[in-house]
């Protein structure tokens, strides 16, 4: 599937995710596939935390993109897959 063939509202979505991952990317880089995954699921329920707080759109993204981190390392695992060799 190619993103031009994404609903509009999935695609815009998905550029917001990637627009912080790349802000982030200098500084943290790929961390997210060695790291412990329960570090993933506490920083989850964090973000899920401040959305409730302040319910500023910019968490949601960060709430799927640690979504997607950990929809991949569940994967991964799954698959037997090395993440040193991604």
């Amino acid at each position: 599937m190619k993103l031009e063939n994404v609903d509009n509202a999935v695609a815009i979505f998905v550029m917001a995710m990637e627009t912080t991952l790349r802000r982030h990317e200098k500084a943290k880089g790929d961390s997210w596939k060695q790291c412990d995954k329960n570090f993933l699921y506490d920083k989850l329920e964090e973000e899920f935390n401040e959305w409730k707080e302040s319910h500023n759109k910019h968490e949601l993204v960060d709430i799927a993109n640690i979504c997607m981190m950990l929809f991949n390392r569940e994967l991964w695992d799954f698959q037997g897959i090395n993440v040193n060799e991604i």
